[in-house]
């Protein structure tokens, strides 16, 4: 029997309030006695009926036959055949993905590459743009500023703690420092105002490093101040003199017809000339005059060459204008005696 509903028992509690209160009325009033047997049976019939209905309600059958079947959003929408194209994601392209990618990352993309293909390395040497002066000399000087950065800032700079901490940084400062000269050295490197330039720039700074009192470093700096300065003699003397041979298969006739230089001397007075200038410009004199007092000595043989460049290009000098007024006396002719008016005259 279900709670939510009362079956026949509200009328049965409402009969019984009626014959409790039959017992107040007076015995002389005929009472009505209702046929229970009746009611019983109405609320019996009730009752069956209720549950009949019920019953033919359960047995209603549906109808099976072809019915309209109304699909679901989902199922509607899968059928349905889409108008647009089906929009799937997908990765970056190459030149995309290469844009978006930072120095560094890029940096270690080539590295790694390379690690992995090996043979591509000559051609990445073939299409690589060459790197500039200023871009090598900030590249090494980015390399320095790491040493720097990485000095302890509570403990003497020059101690061996020091020393150790920035270690690393100095090996690399070191390596990049020895790549990059071999890369302005000739004949990979064929303007000789760039060279110059870059090794000024770079003996500078092996003055600016700290001093440490460590005995690994100053041998290591000693070293690097004898690599430096012979090849600034490298870059001095290149193209000064093109052939020792031809130098010597041309003494004969330079003996002959001393008046006039051979071609090969000819050639070495002119890179002569063009190395003095590039020395003016680049106030190289003084430059390497610090250097050397810096580092202990150590460019004596180059501030040697420069001065004997200089000295051997003034004597050509002199030599040229003291001949050539020896041969202006020579070719001196008073042309008085051939004018027109000389002619008539007589």
């Amino acid at each position: 029997m279900s709670t939510g509903f009362s079956w026949g028992t509200q009328a049965l509690s409402e009969n019984t309030e009626v014959n409790s209160g039959l017992g107040d009325l007076p015995t002389s009033i005929p009472r009505y006695t209702p046929n229970i047997k009746s009611v019983n049976n109405s609320h019996h019939n009730s009752g069956k009926k209720r549950r009949y209905s019920e019953d033919q309600e359960s047995k209603v059958v549906k109808p099976t036959g072809n019915r309209k079947h109304y699909a679901t959003p989902s199922t509607y929408y899968k059928n349905k055949k889409s108008r647009t194209p089906k929009i799937m994601g997908q990765k970056l392209p190459i030149n995309r993905l290469v844009e978006a990618l930072d120095h560094t990352s890029l940096q270690k993309l080539l590295e790694n590459l390379i690690q992995e293909h090996p043979e591509i390395s000559n051609t990445i040497d073939k299409i690589s743009p060459k790197p500039t002066l200023t871009n090598s000399i900030e590249l090494i000087k980015q390399k320095f500023n790491n040493i720097m950065h990485h000095l302890p800032y509570k403990c003497d700079t020059e101690s061996d703690y020091s020393y150790l901490r920035i270690k690393p940084y100095l090996n690399e400062f070191l390596n990049c420092l020895s790549d990059f000269i071999l890369n302005f050295l000739p004949p990979v490197e064929t303007n000789v105002f760039n060279s110059l330039k870059f090794l000024d720039e770079v003996t500078d700074l092996i003055h600016t490093l700290p001093n440490f009192s460590n005995s690994e470093f100053q041998y290591t700096r000693l070293m690097a101040y004898e690599q430096i300065s012979n090849t600034w003699l490298i870059v001095l003397n290149h193209k000064m003199h093109l052939d020792d041979g031809a130098n010597n298969n041309n003494t004969s006739n330079t003996n002959e017809s001393s008046s006039s230089p051979t071609p090969v001397a000819q050639c070495n007075m002119e890179n002569s000339a063009q190395l003095i200038k590039i020395i003016d410009e680049l106030n190289l004199q003084q430059k390497l005059a610090k250097h050397d007092n810096i580092s202990m000595g150590k460019f004596k043989l180059a501030i040697e060459f420069v001065n004997s460049e200089i000295e051997n290009y003034e004597n050509f000098n002199h030599t040229i204008s003291n001949n050539g007024g020896i041969l202006n006396d020579l070719i001196t002719v008073d042309y008085s005696n051939f004018s027109i008016t000389a002619r008539t005259s007589h």
